[in-house]
């Protein structure tokens, strides 16, 4: 289905302030298969790749692609 949601959260972030979006869908598999706590997502802009890295298995990594 189609739509728009605004969610905000607290991070530990550095860097200069950036606003980015996800499809929730897709955002939520991913963290589905994260056990770890917190979860490390590395971003180099606002409309690049995102990386997902479960911080307690670095296996596990996860590439979402922003179209």
């Amino acid at each position: 289905e189609r739509g728009a949601a605004r969610e905000e959260m607290a991070v530990n972030y550095s860097g200069d302030p950036m606003s980015v979006g996800f499809n929730g869908g897709y955002l939520t598999e991913v963290l589905r298969h994260l056990t770890a706590d917190p979860v490390l997502v590395k971003l180099n802009d606002p409309t690049g790749p995102a990386m997902f890295v479960d911080s307690e298995a670095s296996q596990r990594l996860y590439v979402m692609v922003r179209i």
